[in-house]
């Protein structure tokens, strides 16, 4: 870049030189054609001769040219002093041209530069684009992913809302019965405090007439005791009874909720088969009564199925096969009844009163030792109305129903017997 530039200088410091040079020449051949050849020879030589030697400076001859007085010698160097005058100026052309070239192509590089640079931000900016739409795309899978989750899981949290809501009836239910046992509990102690008052006030006369109490009455006190004793742990053991008839009850629970689920599934489909059925045989044309009485003349037998159906030849098919699902739609009724009993109650199979269906002879259940165990069974607690009626249900072995105090709730007022028997299991 420093040589292109020195180069330029010095083109430009000789065409300042030639054009000085061409104008001093310029101006002498002025001068002598105004004159027209008329004046002093004297001063005509002189200014030849210097402008000759100023013509010989140019070319390097000086004085000593052999034609420096001729005109046509003076335009012949005039003639070549313009054509290298025109040669400089074509080379200073051509000069500049490679200049005007080589700063194009520099400003062409830089904006190949500029571009390249520009591309680069633009296919940069273009990534980051594109990383951006693969976000939002993974976003919205995300998303999507996400709102399935929580429609499974707000399914998820009703269902279990509903068991919830079993639970807490079942569990309620569970509580009346604990109620209820509370209050038998709270019967027999009264029926015991009785009990003592009542060997306490016949103790008494005995006492009063003899001086000496016998050894018999000394033992009346360790009977009332042995009594309490022996009803306290029978209420402990009908504690703990209850307590795995509750776990029995939640396990039995769950698997009737499936049990029972299935089957009426199953009922409902057999019942919309028998329904499809039914309306298939209703749309179905009936065979035409011209065919019917057309004479043939070879026997012709029924289809097998009309003949076990009972029904003959002209029997339809269809309304046998609705009266076949019927009939199972009836069986699997009777199998949800059987798998799916009344539950028994709780406290009479606590107690060991025969229960219907539970610890009957012949059946399952505390009250019978020698049938086999049963499958646990879903348990539906009865309802209050029915807890009520459960302490005068359970009766004793001897025949003798125990009656509850008097003003108790749910009882009706009975008589108090004279004498109350222990509870047997």
């Amino acid at each position: 870049m420093r040589a292109l530039t020195r180069r330029v200088e010095n083109y430009k410091r000789r065409e300042t030189t030639l054009q000085r040079e061409v104008a001093e020449a310029e101006t002498l051949v002025k001068a002598e054609r105004e004159r027209g050849g008329d004046g002093n020879p004297v001063d005509l030589a002189s200014e030849a001769t210097q402008w000759m030697d100023a013509l010989g400076k140019m070319r390097g001859a000086g004085r000593e040219h052999p034609n420096f007085n001729s005109r046509g010698e003076i335009d012949v160097a005039y003639e070549n002093a313009r054509g290298r005058t025109d040669d400089i100026l074509d080379e200073q052309q051509k000069d500049m041209l490679r200049a005007f070239r080589a700063r194009l192509f520099d400003r062409q590089q830089e904006l190949a530069a500029l571009r390249a640079r520009r591309d680069e931000k633009a296919a940069s900016w273009i990534g980051r684009v594109r990383q951006l739409e693969s976000d939002n795309d993974y976003a919205k899978e995300t998303t999507c992913t996400l709102q399935r989750n929580s429609s499974t899981l707000m399914a998820r949290n009703r269902e279990l809302r509903r068991k919830n809501g079993e639970g807490g009836k079942a569990r309620k239910a569970l509580v009346d019965q604990l109620v209820l046992s509370k209050r038998c509990r709270a019967t027999l102690r009264e029926e015991l405090q009785q009990l003592e008052e009542d060997l306490a006030t016949a103790s008494q006369p005995r006492l009063a007439r003899a001086r000496a109490p016998p050894p018999t009455y000394v033992n009346e006190p360790v009977r009332g005791a042995a009594a309490a004793k022996r009803l306290r742990d029978e209420l402990s053991a009908t504690r703990k009874a209850l307590g795995e008839w509750r776990e029995r009850h939640g396990a039995c629970t769950r698997l009737s909720a499936d049990l029972q689920h299935l089957l009426w599934t199953f009922c409902q489909r057999v019942r919309g088969t028998i329904d499809a059925e039914t309306k298939g045989a209703l749309e179905r044309p009936r065979p035409s009564t011209a065919n019917l009485q057309r004479p043939s003349t070879a026997p012709t037998k029924a289809p097998p199925r009309a003949k076990s159906a009972g029904l003959g030849a002209r029997g339809p098919p269809a309304k046998v096969k609705t009266h076949d699902l019927d009939l199972q739609l009836r069986v699997v009724h009777q199998l949800a009844k059987l798998a799916f009993p009344e539950p028994p109650d709780l406290l009479a199979a606590v107690r060991g009163a025969p229960a219907p269906g539970w610890g009957a002879p012949g059946g399952a259940g505390p009250g019978n030792a020698e049938a086999p165990a049963a499958k646990p069974r879903a348990f539906v607690a009865p309802p209050v109305s029915r807890l009520g009626g459960l302490r005068a249900a359970s009766a004793r072995p001897g025949g003798d129903a125990r009656a509850p105090r008097p003003g108790a709730r749910g009882a009706a007022a009975r008589p108090r017997p004279a004498t109350a028997r222990p509870v047997t299991r």
